[in-house]
């Protein structure tokens, strides 16, 4: 596990004792969206994509679920093309909450992964994780959320596995995973407007065919 190094030379938090800490929090029956969001801090920019992304990339959920997603994935892009030091979720999302005590559980269930995670990364290339650099991962991660949104074949799942990565590097300074889903990204896109071409040019040759 690698904890972030702050340039004053602080020790931030893990991303997982982080969590513990936020949700171990007795002072409200609930956890909303906005209390996670207010204690991650400029960290809750990629706590969110990540949060969101996951379902969107999992292939099982039906595709009108997972299209649905595309719109809080838009909301955190269009604040971080405005180079919001913080994330600001709309009432209704903030508002949205769930027991703390489950909170806790998922988080237990979670840290074994959280772990590995954080034992992967390391805060390198910082640059691409920076704030300075965030209006341009802002209309990566807009791009990203468009095609989440449209309810297709070959739309939604890499362009959300992409956005994840990106998400853990923001997370964790980590500009190589920041790298690694911007190029995710690409390819994604890439094969998403091949596959339709091919799809666009099979059915114009087969009408010309029969016509």
């Amino acid at each position: 596990m690698h904890p972030i190094e702050t340039p004053g030379g602080d020790r931030e938090e893990s991303l997982s004792g982080l969590l513990e800490r936020i949700v171990g929090d007795d002072a409200c029956e609930h956890l909303t969206l906005a209390d996670l969001s207010d204690g991650l801090g400029e960290r809750s920019f990629g706590f969110v994509l990540l949060l969101v992304a996951l379902p969107a990339w999992i292939p099982v959920l039906p595709p009108p679920v997972r299209s649905v997603l595309g719109l809080p994935l838009g909301i955190v892009a269009v604040q971080m093309l405005l180079v919001r030091p913080g994330l600001s979720l709309p009432g209704w999302l903030g508002r949205l909450s769930i027991k703390r005590d489950r909170a806790r559980r998922i988080v237990e269930r979670a840290r074994p992964w959280l772990q590995r995670t954080e034992r992967l990364t390391r805060p390198r290339l910082e640059r691409f994780a920076a704030e300075r650099f965030q209006r341009r991962l802002g209309a990566f991660v807009l791009l990203n959320a468009c095609l989440v949104a449209v309810p297709l074949p070959m739309t939604t799942s890499g362009p959300a596995l992409a956005t994840a990565v990106l998400a853990i590097g923001l997370i964790e300074r980590d500009g190589g995973f920041v790298l690694a889903g911007l190029v995710l990204g690409l390819l994604a896109i890439a094969a998403s407007v091949t596959f339709w071409l091919l799809v666009w040019f099979g059915v114009a040759w087969t009408l010309e065919a029969t016509a």
